[in-house]
């Protein structure tokens, strides 16, 4: 069965790269340009205007599909020719992804660095700001076709980067994720080089990381991090701001100019999202129900889009609450997220689930069918050696090109039956069976007793490890014919009794994967500390809850052993 991206709430888990070789100077971009396809497209008259809110007739539409890196960001240029995204490196073989669409087709750039690229913008002097791990940062200038990395002081991971839409200069942020510690980081950009920008204010934890900027000015900018970190700045200081929730960790920042809508997406279990405008300045929690953790948004006139794990998308169109929408038939998580200005929703996403991922990059579009761009290059191949300049940068030229893969697989979920070896409580009263196990590209398997199960290292910071469970539900009880069941479900892990991660997730919608059985989808049970070596090797109990209205409950415990492969 293909279950909607709000049932399966999980954590995003990405680890950081290692420092390769620095490029001085200048680099002539490398790129392999596509020829452009023929597809058979509806005349552009018959188009609904998605700016006016009008969806008839939209649909998902790939771009790209199964490139070897992840995609994390997607920008477009402010005369609306060109449409970058970039992304994680693919393999040994290749740089990050760095793809641009102009005339009709998709280039690939062989950028000459090793880093992954996090975030992606441009300002109006036609250049072009990639910012990444090891403090990586690139210029792209538009009129020469040239990149050249920038020396930015720092080795911290740089999460995104903006310029104010009247030019000037850029602010670039970011942090430090494990194993790796140091303080949050603010750079300023400008013509003459990278600097440390302005001091930031009391509050902010020492070892907070700042995750994106974005403003309508500069002298109207607001920063977001983990830890709670919410600043905005007027142009002279930086105020910490009050959200609801102080401990939260938020992705992402966007707003339109009038009426000022400011909009913050995060969460972990459960996707989290805050407004404020000019008017009503204090910050209102708006979460939608159902939603797994939020990773990007994008606000234009009174429409905006969020979008995050396992396809989880949502929308808010004018004054209306924020809603979760059916997002396209792949299974990605998204990361990066456009209203272009056509008015088409663009996700940039991939495979974004541990340390040993952060491929599978996909980029898809929301609106009419257009005149589509010619298809981007494969994944390069593997191989042994590849050939490399002077200068260690690896040659483009012998790419292969082929049609992009069309976006035709959904995730088939959760449709295995419990195994002999679950360890299952039974409230006999209620005649409700919790299994407790995992769930592997949507397919589940009950935990067995002293099982190795992976610390997973997030890509923000925070580590967690990932379980799932099946509720059987007998069959003379009424629940059990639904489609699906409502529950909150409460768990924690404890090391020689000592409680060391948790979760709690309210109006948790679990569907019908057989009759009378329902399913979690992945979940995650978040350390308190950030640091996985205090728990590797050690024996964990790992339990969990799900109740259900009327006081019914069930209850599952399992064994397991912490393992550290990051």
């Amino acid at each position: 069965m293909t279950v909607s991206a709000r049932n399966i709430p999980h954590l995003l888990a990405i680890a950081a790269l290692a420092w390769a070789t620095s490029h001085a100077g200048c680099k002539e971009a490398e790129e392999v340009p596509v020829p452009a396809v023929s597809p058979d497209v509806a005349d552009a008259t018959s188009e609904p205007d998605l700016a006016d809110g009008d969806d008839n007739g939209a649909a998902w539409w790939s771009e790209l599909d199964e490139l070897p890196g992840a995609l994390l960001s997607v920008w477009e240029s402010g005369d609306g020719a060109e449409l970058w995204t970039v992304g994680a490196v693919g393999d040994s073989t290749t740089g990050p992804m760095v793809l641009r669409r102009r005339d009709g087709a998709w280039t690939w750039f062989d950028t000459g660095v090793d880093e992954n690229l996090w975030w992606v913008h441009g300002d109006p002097t036609g250049r072009v700001v990639m910012t990444g791990e090891e403090g990586r940062a690139l210029a792209f200038d538009r009129s020469t076709e040239t990149f050249e990395p920038l020396e930015t002081g720092t080795d911290a991971t740089l999460f995104g980067v903006w310029g104010p839409p009247a030019g000037g200069d850029l602010l670039a942020v970011g942090g430090y994720v494990h194993p790796k510690t140091g303080p949050p980081t603010l750079l300023r950009i400008s013509a003459e080089g990278v600097a440390t920008a302005e001091s930031l204010p009391d509050g902010v934890a020492d070892d907070a990381t700042l995750f994106k900027v974005w403003g309508r000015a500069d002298d109207d900018v607001w920063v977001v991090g983990n830890r709670g970190t919410l600043l905005h700045y007027d142009g002279v200081v930086w105020t910490p701001q009050t959200p609801p929730d102080a401990g939260a960790r938020w992705v992402t920042v966007h707003g339109n100019p009038t009426p000022g809508l400011v909009v913050v997406v995060g969460g972990t279990n459960q996707g989290q999202v805050l407004e404020r405008t000019d008017a009503a300045p204090t910050w209102t929690d708006r979460s939608p129900a159902f939603a797994p953790g939020l990773s990007g948004v994008f606000v234009t006139g009174d429409r905006a889009i969020a979008a995050g794990m396992v396809n989880a998308v949502a929308r808010r169109r004018a004054d209306a609450p924020w809603e979760m929408v059916e997002g396209p038939d792949l299974s990605r998580d998204w990361h990066g997220v456009l209203i272009d200005q056509q008015g088409d929703e663009w996700l940039a996403g991939g495979s974004l689930l541990s340390a040993q991922a952060l491929n599978r990059g996909a980029l898809v579009r929301f609106g009419p069918d257009r005149a589509a761009a010619a298809a981007p290059p494969p994944p390069p191949p593997r191989a042994p050696s590849v050939d490399a300049d002077a200068d260690g940068h690896l040659d483009a030229s012998a790419a292969d090109v082929s049609d992009v893969t069309e976006v035709v697989d959904s995730a088939e979920v959760l449709d295995s039956e419990p195994g002999p070896d679950a360890v299952d409580d039974v409230d006999t009263e209620s005649s409700l069976t919790l299994t407790l196990g995992t769930a592997s590209l949507g397919e589940f398997a009950p935990l067995p007793d002293g099982t190795d199960l992976e610390i997973v290292q997030g890509p923000q910071g925070g580590i967690h490890i990932e379980v799932a469970v099946e509720l059987t539900i007998a069959a003379d009880s009424p629940l059990a014919s639904g489609s699906e069941i409502i529950a909150t479900i409460s768990g924690d892990m404890a090391i020689e009794g000592a409680v060391v991660g948790s979760t709690t997730l309210s109006n948790y919608l679990m569907p019908a994967v057989a009759p009378g059985v329902f399913g979690s989808g992945v979940m995650f049970l978040i350390f308190e500390q950030d640091i996985a070596a205090p728990y590797a090797g050690k024996a964990a109990q790992v339990s969990l809850t799900v109740a259900l209205d009327g006081g019914l409950e069930a209850a599952a415990q399992v064994g397991v052993v912490l393992v550290d492969w990051f």
